[in-house]
């Protein structure tokens, strides 16, 4: 048996950019081309950047936490976060 995983929607950013909510789910579903382009998104980012960007919002950890299994500070971690976020609302954003 498969059970269904219940899916929440997540804001990106308060920010109107036509894709603000997006299913916080670790399962793609490839017809979706926005979650495919999310995915996208992610994997053009750094590593750290990834990380502080899929525990944020995948896993709803605090900055404080994402740090200690980073082996980074909560500042640095808040930090790569926002850049990440921001990277993705422009990618998200274009036509590509």
């Amino acid at each position: 048996l498969i059970s269904k995983r219940k899916q929440e929607e997540v804001s990106l950013d308060s920010e109107s950019t036509g894709v603000s909510l997006i299913p916080a789910d670790n399962y793609i579903d490839f017809d979706d081309k926005v979650a495919v382009k999310l995915q996208k998104a992610i994997l053009s980012l750094p590593p750290k950047q990834q990380l502080a960007f899929n525990m944020r919002y995948y896993d709803e950890l605090g900055f404080d936490e994402i740090a200690k299994v980073a082996d980074s500070t909560p500042a640095s971690i808040k930090a790569s976060y926002h850049v990440a976020k921001e990277k993705i609302i422009k990618y998200m954003n274009s036509n590509d």
